[in-house]
C-alpha cells in the first residue's frame, strides 16, 4: 500500500459502519462517521521531526510517518457526530513529547526497559492512540511500530513499518478497531453505547439507499 491510499481513505465522501450489537446478535445499526483532518505540519516542524528520527546509522526509516504527517498534522478517525465516540487519533507534531511522556508514565514496569534506555530517554514516540482505551501506537527508529496495550503487554512490533500499519487501517477498519480491544462503540442516539463496528463502508449511499 502507498500513502496516497490512505490519504484517500481519509478522505473519504461519507463514511459509515454496520453496527451490531455483540456477537451473537442479529441487530444491526448503521453508524455515519467523520474524519476531523488537521492542516498540513509546518515544513520546519517535519524536518526537525525527521532528525530526531534518525537512528544509531544515521538513516531515517520513519520518512512515510512524517510524510504523512505533512498533509495531516493530526488526524482523528471514525468520529461518531451522535457522540463522543473516536476510532483511532494521530496526534499533531507539538503534542509527540507529552503523549510520549503520558505513555511511558502510564506503563511503569515491565515497560520501563522497552520505553526507555539507561539514560531515561524514550525509546519509542507515540504517534496514535485507540481512543477511550489508554492504549497508544509508538514507533522506534527502526521504522516499526508497537501497540502500548495496557491489558496485554507484548514487545512484538504490531507492524513492522508505518506503511503495513496503515494498510492494516485501510484493509478492514472495522476488523482493525476490533483487533485492538474492542474500545469503539457507537451510539444510536437512543441507547448507551453499544454498536460495535463489523463492515465499514467508504460512502454511506452504499448501503442506505
Amino acid at each position: 500500500m502507498q500513502l496516497q491510499a490512505f490519504i484517500q481513505h481519509v478522505n473519504a465522501p461519507a463514511p459509515a459502519f454496520v453496527c451490531g450489537d455483540g456477537d451473537d446478535s442479529t441487530q444491526e445499526f448503521v453508524a455515519r462517521v467523520r474524519n476531523d483532518l488537521s492542516l498540513p505540519a509546518m515544513p520546519s516542524a517535519v524536518r526537525s521531526l525527521n532528525q530526531r528520527l534518525v537512528n544509531s546509522t544515521g538513516t531515517n526509516y520513519c520518512t512515510d510517518y512524517t510524510q504523512m504527517l505533512s498533509h495531516h498534522d493530526g488526524l482523528e478517525l471514525y468520529c461518531d457526530p451522535k457522540s463522543y465516540v473516536r476510532g483511532i487519533e494521530f496526534y499533531p507534531i507539538h503534542e509527540l513529547d507529552d503523549r510520549t511522556y503520558e505513555m511511558v508514565s502510564r506503563r511503569g514496569e515491565p515497560g520501563d526497559d522497552f520505553l526507555l534506555d539507561a539514560n531515561r530517554r524514550p525509546l519509542k514516540l507515540a504517534i496514535a492512540e485507540i481512543c477511550n482505551s489508554g492504549n497508544y501506537f509508538a514507533i522506534n527508529r527502526e521504522g516499526r511500530i508497537y501497540y502500548i496495550d495496557h491489558d496485554d503487554w507484548t514487545t512484538n512490533p504490531f507492524a513492522e513499518t508505518f506503511i503495513d500499519f496503515l494498510g492494516k487501517i485501510v484493509s478492514d477498519p472495522a476488523k482493525f478497531l476490533r483487533d485492538a480491544g474492542c474500545y469503539t462503540r457507537y451510539s444510536d442516539g437512543i441507547d448507551d453505547l453499544r454498536w460495535i463496528p463489523k463492515i465499514y463502508v467508504d460512502d454511506i449511499a452504499e448501503i442506505v439507499r
